[in-house]
């Protein structure tokens, strides 16, 4: 094997590809000479895995041996600066690409280089990219596309779309997916019923339970709960996923009860649920205030050790505990948290405030404060409307300042209304005129604040 450097490739090839990464290492360092292949066949098991640095690690060592890599090299790195989002190293690869002259019509490297481009959020730089690229087939179409839904431009990504339709490039599944995610991202119902009708015709809505799911997040999204319940209904067979987006859909447009009647459903067809699931059902029960769901719902989530390592499913378990009032449980559950985030804070402020604890709230306010958590606008809402109800103008002129300093009045209405309610409440009329005319905009809340205390 060490005189044969083609069956050794093959072995690291085979070792990497099945995720046995240690043994590939060992035969590639037991090797006596090594090239460009057998380092692309190493550095891409690590990309495969997600494993970047340790890629990025066996790209420096080729370059520093005088190896020279080709295509495939640096596609893997490529992929290996996505996984960990180095856009510098990636510009830095990027270079040598064009330093050493590779071909430019390699759609491979192009496509590579617009997903990396893309995953690091740099997206000017992924179109620029995709529009020097000699062809632009389905799947340049289908990474640059994901990049814009990703990061949150879906105008952008549906325009794409509409210009890959021009060109004649027939979508595929993952296209139609992304396109999905951005009509429900914007609420786009009309462009969702299009894209639906289209997949239809080519039957893919029913043979793809990922398409499927899609369709059902997107009504559910939009608020089409009727038309997400007769794709949900057609999918042949139906995941945690399916459930999951149907339960979120009623859930999120105030139809607790609902979506708690669909959670017993699939808990009867024998669908384990996942932390999301768990997430979109103690939101339905704060809701509609169902304590008793709630607290099986905390139980079932005790016997599996969800709680460990899942912060967004620990706020939604103390945001349904104060919504149903019991305070007491929310705290504990937040004091059980192995960590917390300024959701956390938020959420248990808020509880306490909209119970009349004001003092309660300062308190765990403080608390933060003391923890170093920086305060967000919904923190100081919740604080001056704590302040408003004890009537505490000090501390009320104190989270004033913090937020004059910040310069967050410039931007927030409800925040503004707060503070003008704060000093009505305290009967500092003239306080609450000046922060009102300070306000940039006003809505009705902010001059019904003032009005019902200068009437």
């Amino acid at each position: 094997m060490n005189h044969n450097l083609v069956l050794g490739t093959a072995l690291i090839d085979m070792y990497a590809k099945c995720g046995a990464l240690e043994t590939a290492h060992h035969v590639f360092n037991e090797l006596p000479h090594r090239n460009v292949f057998c380092w692309s066949a190493l550095i891409s098991g690590y990309a495969k895995e997600g494993l970047g640095y340790e890629a990025l690690e066996c790209f420096r060592q080729m370059v520093d041996e005088g190896v020279s890599p080709n295509v495939v090299t640096y596609a893997c790195i490529l992929k290996a600066c996505a996984a960990i989002g180095s856009l510098e190293i990636a510009e830095d690869v990027h270079a040598k690409v064009r330093e050493q002259g590779l071909p430019k019509d390699s759609i491979i490297l192009g496509t590579t280089l617009i997903d990396m481009y893309a995953k690091c959020g740099a997206l000017q730089k992924a179109h620029k990219v995709f529009d020097e690229l000699p062809k632009q087939d389905v799947v340049a179409w289908s990474v640059l596309i994901p990049g814009y839904v990703e990061y949150g431009f879906c105008d952008q990504a549906i325009k794409c779309f509409r210009q890959m339709e021009v060109e004649g490039v027939p979508p595929d599944t993952v296209t139609y997916v992304c396109i999905l995610k951005a009509c429900a991202a914007i609420r786009s119902l009309e462009i969702g019923e299009e894209i639906h009708a289209k997949m239809r015709e080519q039957g893919l809505s029913k043979n793809s339970i990922v398409v499927g799911n899609a369709v059902i997040d997107m009504y559910a999204k939009c608020g089409a709960l009727q038309r997400a319940c007769e794709v949900f209904d057609e999918l042949p067979q139906r995941d945690v996923v399916s459930w999951t987006a149907l339960i979120a859909g009623y859930a999120n447009h105030g139809l607790g009860c609902q979506a708690v009647k669909i959670f017993k459903q699939m808990e009867d067809e024998r669908i384990s649920p996942n932390a999301w699931t768990y997430v979109c059902i103690l939101n339905a029960c704060a809701a509609i205030g169902s304590l008793d769901i709630g607290e099986t719902i905390h139980d079932k989530l005790r016997e599996q050790w969800l709680l460990k390592d899942n912060i967004v499913l620990g706020n939604a378990l103390i945001d349904m505990y104060t919504k149903c009032g019991v305070l007491q449980k929310a705290q504990k559950v937040f004091d059980k948290l192995p960590q917390r985030d300024i959701v956390s804070w938020n959420v248990l402020i808020a509880g306490y405030v909209e119970h009349g604890l004001g003092d309660q709230a300062i308190k765990c306010f403080r608390q933060m404060d003391d923890e170093g958590i920086i305060s967000d606008d919904i923190t100081y809402t919740c604080i001056l409307n704590a302040c408003a109800a004890i009537m505490s103008l000090e501390i009320g002129e104190e989270i004033y300042a913090r937020v004059s300093k910040q310069g967050l009045l410039k931007e927030n209405v409800v925040l503004g209304t707060a503070l003008i309610n704060m000093y009505a409440k305290s009967l500092d009329l003239e306080r609450a005129c000046k922060v009102f005319d300070e306000l940039p905009e006003r809505d009705t809340v902010t001059w019904s604040a003032l009005n019902s205390w200068i009437c």
